[in-house]
C-alpha cells in the first residue's frame, strides 16, 4: 500500500485564533489556496500539539452543529388530538365534527397520520396529545424554509 504524505495546515484570523484546520496534498496546493482566501485569514503550517489540535477540531464539530440547528418559529396549538398540514384553500368550510371525526379514524394506524379531507393534506396524532407543540425551520441560503419541524415529545 503507498502512503500518502499529507500536509496540515492551521487558518487563522489576524489575532491568530485558528478557523480552520486542512489538509494538502502539496505544500504548492496549500498555497494557491492561501492566495484565493480573504485577507483577514492566513494559512500557516500546522504547530500545535496534537491535544490543541483535537481541541480545535472538537472545538469547530461543535460549531457546525450549532451553525446547521433549526430556528424556532413558534408553536402549534393542539385541542383537537390532531396536527394538520394543509392547504388552506382545501379546507375551507370542511372542517366539521364529522370531518374531525373520519380524520382521526384514518390517523389511527400504526403511524397515527393519514390524508386528511381532500387527500392534499395530512393529519397526524402528536406523540402527548393535546399541548402546545415547538416548530423549528430550516432556512436555506435564500432564506426560503427548507424543513419544517415540530418537537411532539
Amino acid at each position: 500500500m503507498t502512503k500518502t504524505t499529507n500536509h496540515i495546515y492551521e487558518v487563522q484570523t489576524a489575532e491568530g485564533d485558528v478557523v480552520e484546520i486542512l489538509r494538502f496534498s502539496t505544500p504548492e496546493e496549500a498555497t494557491e489556496f492561501a492566495t484565493d482566501i480573504n485577507g483577514d485569514y492566513y494559512v500557516k503550517p500546522q504547530t500545535l500539539s496534537a491535544e490543541e489540535l483535537l481541541d480545535i477540531l472538537l472545538d469547530l464539530r461543535e460549531f457546525e452543529r450549532e451553525e446547521n440547528t433549526n430556528e424556532f418559529i413558534g408553536q402549534i396549538g393542539v385541542d383537537s388530538g390532531l396536527i394538520m398540514i394543509a392547504d388552506p384553500c382545501s379546507v375551507k368550510g370542511a372542517i366539521t365534527e364529522d370531518g374531525l371525526a373520519a380524520m382521526h379514524c384514518r390517523t389511527n394506524n400504526e403511524y397515527k397520520s393519514g390524508p386528511a379531507l381532500s387527500g392534499f393534506n395530512l393529519a397526524f396524532q402528536p406523540g402527548n396529545g393535546d399541548g402546545l407543540y415547538d416548530v423549528y425551520a430550516k432556512f436555506d441560503d435564500a432564506g426560503n424554509i427548507a424543513k419544517v419541524e415540530i418537537k411532539t415529545s
